[in-house]
């Protein structure tokens, strides 16, 4: 039985196990008739150039406008297009030509296993100059997936669930300053066609090497050749750019003194090839040659780097070293009248192995390489080439066999990412200009995202300077070591304070680089420029609020009113507005923009809800100081119902209850008695101005009705007629008409004996005091007879008033403020008494109201009037 994919073959063996063996690039492809050998000879067919069988699905422009490259790998297909219109290609092997896609510049395409790659033939230093190269936009289209910018600079294609289904190493450019050695071992024209075939496979030794900078804009590949190794006055053209490879740059060779035009490229041999001279089984002279692909290492920092090959023979069990020389490149090409040149010498190691006694199964050498390594990633170099070659090559002892597929490991570090997220105090550096800052009392922080491409923790070295630039900067301030990906911040604790404690003010610039355990540092930051102002803003001025600006207006609901925020000083910077009802701290919502020459903004602001409310205003400088305190406006949303909610007349002929004006809050009068009293003393029997009124003494059972409907957390007023007995003088005080919090005092109209008449009290209970506020009005003495009385509380104020008709004192009285319980709703309306029945009422009462809102002057003194016989004469139910 045997299963077979494009890289690995598994086969079951007559010992009952299984045997995988698994090569490093395809060797066969599926076919319509089952598994093909790779060829990947280009032909033309059905419009397209295509390899004969090759992995994937690829296929290159014929000419035209057609996509250059297009590349299926699973659901996700790619294609890249030419920046106009291409020649019909000179198909070569596995290379497609298009001649003079710019003036004397070839772009070459060539599928290998690894890949498409692409190369740029710039022949001359005129085409170089060419503006189209300046920059090579590559449209791009993908579907089911996208491209994007890699983290090592190369180039990522993406599914649509972020998983990576193929990539490019950073693409570079590289000229002819190096030496191609054609047949026969001498140096071919940079020019031929031997040289050109030769680097576009990659640079030879001593080739100057660049970087291409590379970026995706709207999903398209941006391509920007290096000036200098472009146009340079030492470049040596022809200049190749290669914007992108795709797959492994793996490679090996054996070169063969016996046969030294043939190329023995990836040789697969299962009993390996050898290097040296032997001449056991004829005689035979090689060399054996490795490359790697180490674009993913540019610039990168090497740790440690080792080449290891398994050794499968020797001709005996004495040691003899085996060299490792750092070599050019391989490819198909690769002979022995045309090997790559030996570079710096790496590392030997004496081994045997093959024969009992001396590791008879193989064996692994490892040889340390790590000058090599870094030197072709600081150099960045896209590969590397190792050469294994016997110490003696005339010494048969010095023979020896190794297979094919050797490794390299490398330890590296790369360079820490350039910091970024900078931000000054929470505010994000801009691209240009500077943070405004406010008054401060504690330093400014620098932060800044710290990220190592290897996870190694860093830390930033931050660079600042007064000014706007950092010309000649403080010595660093260096952090401490944080993870890979975490913020690093620094106070800038070195800035003065002024005389208020506060951050001096002052413009000033820093940036920062990251450093790395190992020691490596990436490149600086853009520099961030930030300005504090330490001079705060003024509450600012609001106009057009009701009751202020026109006395003759009030906050209701439903409805908008408009108001203007206006700067507090005219001194100040002022840049917007903030304002809420809810909180004493401003909202997070977007600023009101002030706007023309006084700074203001005018908008309609919605009353709230009936009840009392704080509208705070903030006002905002350029600098970002806001006012040290803001406005505050303390009003009260008047109930539209606001004037009787109920009304007891005690008119009722008979029955227990008495029903107010709205119907829904009936009152048990208990005990208390009907009868008709005149209004005024001395009044005459048979004037109209009589009314029916309750009668009530210390042991009546006083009038009430179980839950309250006055809300203390809202204004209201309270009245009714009052008659004290001329003989109430078994207690001082008596109240009419009471309120209670819950479980505590709240509110109580009416009289204390004076010993010769009455007063009229309204207390208040202070619920932060857990004390009585009282408003007195002197009464008459002797008989006062009927007098309309009305207690009036201000929830914003905390203001209690008592009005009183016809007093021989003042008819209204304020005392300081006081704050209600929250609350009634366990206590009774009490009619009559105290809430706790204590201080009973002696004498007559008529006529209470209940009104929601607090009445106006004007409505007070209409109630009063109805009461007044030089207005009018008062009947039930008005005059």
């Amino acid at each position: 039985m045997e299963d077979r994919t494009e890289t690995e073959t598994v086969w079951a063996t007559p010992r009952g196990t299984f045997s995988t063996k698994i090569s490093n690039a395809p060797v066969r492809v599926k076919g319509d008739d089952g598994w093909e050998s790779i060829d990947f000879d280009l032909v033309e067919r059905d419009g397209v150039v295509r390899p004969q069988a090759a992995p994937g699905d690829v296929e290159l422009s014929a000419g035209g406008r057609d996509p250059l490259l297009q590349v299926t790998v699973g659901d996700v297909t790619t294609s890249i297009s030419w920046p106009g219109a291409l020649p019909a290609p000179v198909l070569d092997g596995p290379t497609a030509t298009y001649v003079d896609v710019i003036d004397d510049v070839d772009l070459r395409m060539t599928v290998t296993d690894g890949g498409v790659s692409q190369v740029l033939v710039v022949r001359t230093a005129a085409a170089a100059a060419d503006p189209r190269l300046a920059q090579l936009k590559l449209a791009t289209d993908v579907d089911n997936g996208r491209v994007e910018v890699a983290d090592g600079g190369g180039l990522s294609v993406l599914d649509d669930v972020g998983r990576t289904v193929g990539d490019a190493p950073a693409p570079i450019m590289w000229d002819s300053s190096g030496t191609v050695v054609g047949d026969g071992g001498h140096p071919v024209v940079d020019s031929s066609a031997e040289a050109v075939d030769r680097r576009t496979q990659g640079p030879v030794e001593n080739d100057d090497v660049a970087p291409v900078k590379l970026a995706v804009t709207g999903g398209d590949i941006v391509l920007e050749p290096h000036r200098d190794a472009l146009t340079g006055a030492d470049v040596q053209y022809p200049v190749y750019i290669d914007p992108k490879v795709g797959g492994r740059a793996f490679a090996w060779a054996m070169v063969f003194k016996q046969h030294p035009s043939s190329s023995f490229y990836k040789w697969t041999d299962e009993e390996g090839q050898g290097t040296g001279y032997q001449n056991y089984i004829g005689v035979s002279n090689k060399r054996l040659f490795f490359q790697y692909g180490i674009s993913s290492l540019s610039g990168h920092q090497i740790r440690s780097a080792t080449f290891k090959a398994t050794m499968v023979w020797s001709p005996s069990c004495t040691t003899r070293p085996i060299k490792v020389y750092r070599s050019g490149g391989v490819s198909s090409d690769t002979t022995w009248n045309d090997q790559p040149s030996l570079g710096a010498f790496q590392d030997r190691k004496s081994y045997s192995a093959g024969h009992s006694g001396c590791n008879p199964g193989g064996r692994d050498v490892v040889w340390n390489i790590k000058n090599g390594m870094a030197a072709a990633a600081g150099d960045g170099r896209p590969t590397i080439g190792l050469a294994l070659i016997a110490e003696d090559e005339s010494d048969p002892v010095n023979w020896r066999r190794f297979k094919h597929n050797a490794s390299i490991t490398v330890e590296y570090n790369r360079r820490p990412s350039v910091p970024t997220s900078r931000t000054i105090n929470g505010i994000a550096c801009p691209t240009t200009g500077a943070v405004r800052l406010g008054r401060m009392t504690s330093y400014p922080v620098m932060r800044a995202k710290l990220a190592d491409p290897d996870g190694n923790n860093v830390r930033a070295l931050w660079d600042w300077n007064a000014g706007s630039d950092i010309t000649s900067a403080h010595s660093d301030i260096t952090g401490s070591y944080v993870a890979s990906g975490s913020t690093a911040a620094r106070s800038l604790s070195a800035l003065s304070r002024d005389e208020n404690d506060t951050v001096k003010s002052g413009t000033w610039t820093f940036r920062v680089s990251a450093e790395d355990s190992g020691g490596l540092r990436s490149a600086a930051s853009d520099e961030c420029t930030f300005t504090i102002d330490s001079t705060l803003a003024a509450p600012p001025r609001v106009l057009g609020l009701p009751g202020v600006d026109d006395p003759s207006t009030s906050w209701e609901p439903d409805k908008s009113y408009q108001l203007t925020f206006a700067p507090g000083s005219t001194k100040d910077d002022v840049v917007g507005y903030r304002y809420s009802f809810t909180s004493d701290q401003p909202p997070t919502t977007a600023m009101l923009a002030a706007s023309g020459s006084g700074k203001t903004h005018t908008l309609d602001l919605p009353a709230q809800s009936v009840g009392t409310h704080k509208l705070r205003v903030w006002a905002y400088e350029a600098s970002g100081n806001r006012s040290e305190v803001p406005f505050v406006h303390e009003f009260e949303v008047l109930d539209p119902e606001r004037f009787v909610r109920s009304t007891y007349t005690f008119d009722d002929e008979d029955g227990s209850l008495a029903v107010d004006s709205t119907g829904e809050f009936p009152l048990d009068i208990g005990d208390a008695t009907r009868s008709t009293r005149s209004l005024y003393v001395d009044d005459d029997p048979d004037n109209r101005a009589r009314d029916a009124m309750i009668s009530l003494s210390e042991s009546s059972q006083p009038p009430a009705m179980v839950g309250s409907f006055v809300d203390p957390k809202r204004s209201f007023d309270l009245a009714l007629f009052v008659d004290p007995a001329k003989t109430a003088t078994s207690s001082n005080q008596m109240t009419a008409l009471s309120l209670g919090g819950e479980n505590s005092p709240g509110l109580e109209i009416g009289a204390e004996v004076n010993g010769t008449g009455f007063d009229y009290v309204l207390r208040v209970w202070d619920s932060q005091t857990a004390a009585w506020v009282v408003a007195r009005v002197p009464g008459d003495d002797g008989q006062p007879g009927t007098r309309p009385v009305v207690a009036s509380y201000d929830v914003v104020t905390k203001k209690a008033t008592l009005r009183v008709l016809g007093a021989n004192a003042a008819t209204a009285v304020t005392p300081g403020t006081a704050t209600l319980p929250e609350s009634f709703v366990r206590q009774r309306l009490t009619v009559g008494a105290s809430y706790d029945a204590t201080r009973r009422w002696t004498g007559f009462l008529d006529q209470v109201v209940v009104a929601r809102g607090p009445l106006t002057d004007d409505e007070i003194s209409n109630f009063l009037k109805i009461w007044d016989r030089t207005e009018c004469v008062a009947v039930s139910g008005g005059c």
